[in-house]
């Protein structure tokens, strides 16, 4: 992927690469989607004390958590690029966690974090016209 490829975002005065490769950027939206979907059914499962599907639906969600660290690009990402990854690693581990603990706050406040980064790619989305890059401000 050539440098001139690689997506730009402007924050202010700062000029940043987007760190998710150009070909997933449209993708980001989606799996933030599905990622919130499979939590709030987790919780749902949680609240009724069916493990079964508390099971499968963290699973999907470690999938999508894994498909979005693979849309990451480090090579043209810059410094964002590192930051989003160590997220995606970090829901990855409170999946874990939930999974073993059954902790519905755990799981609640992971579910606002991805609320949040979703809202902040869609208000990128209607800012710029350009689908899947996130907002960065000053």
């Amino acid at each position: 992927m050539s440098p001139q490829s690689a997506t730009t975002i402007a924050a202010g005065s700062t000029t940043f690469r987007s760190p998710v490769q150009p070909a997933a950027e449209w993708q980001v939206p989606a799996l933030y989607d599905r990622l919130g979907q499979a939590l709030r059914l987790a919780d749902a499962a949680m609240a009724a004390g069916d493990p079964v599907v508390r099971s499968a639906q963290l699973e999907r969600a470690s999938s999508v958590v894994f498909e979005l660290l693979a849309s990451v690009d480090f090579q043209q990402g810059g410094e964002l690029a590192p930051r989003l990854a160590a997220l995606y690693g970090f829901f990855a581990s409170e999946l874990l966690v939930v999974g073993r603990s059954g902790e519905r706050t755990q799981l609640a406040r992971l579910l606002d974090m991805v609320d949040v980064l979703s809202g902040s790619w869609r208000s990128d989305d209607a800012m710029m016209g350009a689908p899947g890059q996130p907002v960065l401000v000053d």
